[in-house]
């Protein structure tokens, strides 16, 4: 259940922004393009292997900052709300 809880990390951050989410795009599109030129501009298939690999280490390295950055901004958000029969919380027993 963990590596799912992941998946669905990884899911929300890639679609969080419009920025990331274009980023998506494009990186699926650089791989396409790269992978047509191998096929029909006969570029050497090492040259597509490299894009891949260059690609997901890159793409790994950024969502990955991306989770973070997401959770930290998460967690900040939930301190700063004060909670239930905390002091300073608004209850309804005062005034």
């Amino acid at each position: 259940m963990r590596i799912l809880h992941i998946f669905r990390e990884y899911a929300e951050a890639r679609s969080a922004t419009l920025r990331r989410l274009l980023y998506g795009y494009g990186a699926a599109l650089v791989v396409v393009a790269v992978l047509t030129a191998s096929i029909f501009a006969a570029w050497p298939l090492w040259v597509f292997w490299t894009v891949v690999a260059i690609e997901a280490v890159v793409d790994t390295i950024l969502v990955r900052r991306w989770v973070i950055r997401d959770a930290s901004a998460r967690a900040a958000s939930h301190q700063s709300e004060p909670r239930p029969g905390s002091v300073g919380a608004n209850r309804s027993d005062t005034a």
